[in-house]
């Protein structure tokens, strides 16, 4: 359909051009069959991916749906490895904090002898 839709645009735009530039009657509704056919064109080039989205005096237009869904699948992604990251330095972070409270513990007693014997 994409192609159907390059094909009306650019035989719209010919023709058009042609009858305008000729010396044909009824030159406004050759354009305005141009317009027309232009939008045919758009939206069977975008048919495929798009959404519709409602405006108040303009009407309806046609959003990129699939390029929407390709970039929140990319989001998605990108979040379940942050997020397996921060859970791995959580993981570090937790075992440092581990091994330096024990640390610490075992050398309270001996910080506390010491100060005896400085006494």
């Amino acid at each position: 359909m994409r192609i159907v839709g390059i094909l009306i645009i650019i035989i719209a735009l010919l023709v058009t051009a042609w009858w305008v530039c000729s010396d044909h009657a009824h030159k406004e509704w050759a354009v305005t069959i141009c317009i027309i056919a232009l939008f045919a064109g758009v939206f069977l080039t975008l048919q495929d991916r798009a959404i519709e989205v409602s405006f108040k005096w303009v009407g309806k237009i046609k959003a990129a749906a699939r390029q929407a869904t390709t970039d929140a699948s990319d989001i998605a992604c990108v979040k379940e490895r942050v997020e397996a990251q921060s859970a791995s330095w959580l993981r570090v972070q937790t075992r440092h904090t581990v091994l330096l409270m024990s640390s610490r513990r075992k050398a309270k007693p001996q910080t506390r002898s010491l100060a005896k014997l400085t006494r």
